[in-house]
């Protein structure tokens, strides 16, 4: 996984917001100064060091070549520099791998457990599948359950945890709790263990109350 990340540098092309152009103007400004400075400081001593010789032919070529390196090692000093700063303060563009969806499907005649990137733990009951994406977003954790499962939700405040199961939408910070939500059932049932889970209900249109929000405390349960 890190080769492949460490690949893209070379196969995507740089992000066009890495620096603006203010930025990117006022550090090649800075380079070429640097440069100039750097050049003209070796070309007077060069030229201290060789004016007993400067009749001579020969001064010249080593003073060309003493510069042309000196060109050449501040540019690569420089350069470098510049490609530090840049991907050390760039902000990494979501990839492709972000937005693909993890599925998990029990197919078992028992119950299998399933742990998140997050440490929560999913215990997933048999004919269920969840569903949620490769990466979670900075400011929540979404996930997608048909069937039954069993969740323990490691604690995140900055990210409520949000599981979606037809029109029903149950949210948690941390605890502990059972959703029974299969396709072939008329209700969904929303058991709580531990802690304090809300469960929102989206109503069809044609109702008066179209939506609700249930807050469910250890030991009690919504159908």
């Amino acid at each position: 996984m890190v080769d492949e990340w460490f690949a893209l540098f070379e196969s995507e092309p740089d992000d066009p917001q890495l620096l603006d152009q203010e930025t990117f103007n006022r550090l090649d400004e800075k380079m070429l100064m640097n440069i100039r400075a750097r050049v003209n400081a070796n070309a007077a001593n060069e030229l201290k060091s060789s004016r007993g010789n400067s009749s001579s032919k020969k001064a010249t070529a080593p003073l060309t070549r003493t510069l042309y390196r000196t060109v050449v090692g501040v540019a690569a000093a420089l350069i470098a520099g510049l490609v530090f700063y840049v991907y050390t303060n760039r902000v990494p563009a979501p990839t492709n791998a972000d937005f693909l969806v993890t599925q998990v499907v029990n197919t078992t005649g028992s119950i299998i457990r399933h742990e998140l990137e997050d440490g929560t733990m999913i215990w997933i009951h048999p004919n269920s599948k969840i569903e949620f994406p490769s990466k979670f977003l900075k400011n929540s954790r979404d996930l997608k359950l048909h069937g039954e499962a069993f969740f323990e939700v490691t604690k995140d405040p900055s990210r409520p945890f949000i599981i979606t199961t037809d029109n029903v939408t149950t949210q948690v910070l941390g605890t502990s709790f059972n959703i029974k939500a299969y396709d072939k059932d008329a209700s969904i049932e929303v058991s709580v263990l531990t802690g304090k889970v809300s469960v929102h209900v989206a109503r069809s249109e044609n109702k008066v109350d179209s939506s609700s929000t249930i807050l469910l405390t250890p030991n009690q349960r919504v159908t």
